[in-house]
């Protein structure tokens, strides 16, 4: 059920009616689950024409967006990048935002953060997005940072059948789950001296999925920062290749 709905192209825009869903850029929704409304956005690029298929990325966000909103997750990661470079991206982008002592995984699997599961309301976002666009199928992407890129591996995992790739950045892996992701294109990245999560971790995650057979890959840049996500989404290159996957 579609409950908010608004259009955003900078930070102080204000939300308005929108109508007939062929609206573009930073469309903030809500959909009701479990009895509770939950906040989130969705980027419609300029040219969207519903009348052909779009390939769509699930945008899984890190710790410092958790909240009710909707709209902070759209402020870092892939947001500020379609903002900078909107031409890179010819599709539609799901923000979902995990809500206070939420995370993108179960509790046990996430060893950082105290949560619940933040993937069910994933799961009803996405049925949304899928009913009020024309989404490519077999064209759908899974990314996060952080936090989510905890989260890329968990519901990646949980839902091996809904993915053409994976793009997990600067995150810790579930090596449990390397024998099932070994099934779809994954490329991750990280910054080789990261001091919050080590960046041995993706390396070891990748030899996991490659002794598996997976068609891995992993990018390491030269930097001790934790932020390895704007040098990411702004490369052209990578984002070619992402929306290049189909299933």
């Amino acid at each position: 059920m579609l409950l908010i709905i608004g259009l955003f192209h900078g930070a102080n825009t204000e939300p308005r009616d929108v109508g007939n869903g062929d609206d573009t850029g930073f469309v903030l929704k809500s959909v009701r689950v479990d009895g509770r409304d939950r906040a989130y956005s969705v980027y419609v690029p300029p040219d969207y024409d519903r009348s052909r298929e779009w390939p769509l990325i699930i945008f899984l966000h890190a710790s410092g967006q958790i909240g009710r909103d909707g709209w902070r997750p759209t402020t870092s990661g892939i947001g500020p990048a379609i903002r900078s470079h909107p031409e890179l991206f010819p599709c539609i982008v799901l923000f979902p935002q995990a809500p206070l002592r939420y995370v993108w995984t179960s509790e046990s699997s996430w060893p950082r953060l105290a949560g619940n599961d933040a993937t069910p309301i994933v799961d009803a976002e996405l049925d949304e997005v899928l009913r009020d666009y024309t989404i490519d199928e077999d064209r759908i992407y899974l990314t996060g940072v952080s936090m989510g890129a905890h989260g890329t591996y968990y519901y990646g995992a949980r839902r091996p059948d809904l993915f053409a790739a994976l793009m997990p950045i600067s995150g810790h892996p579930r090596y449990q789950d390397a024998s099932i992701l070994a099934a779809l294109p994954i490329w991750i990245f990280h910054n080789a001296g990261d001091t919050r999560i080590d960046s041995e971790e993706s390396q070891h995650m990748a030899g996991l999925i490659a002794q598996d057979g997976g068609d891995v890959q992993i990018t390491l840049y030269d930097s001790a920062a934790h932020n390895s996500w704007d040098r990411t989404y702004n490369d052209p290159e990578v984002i070619e290749w992402l929306l290049s996957q189909s299933r």
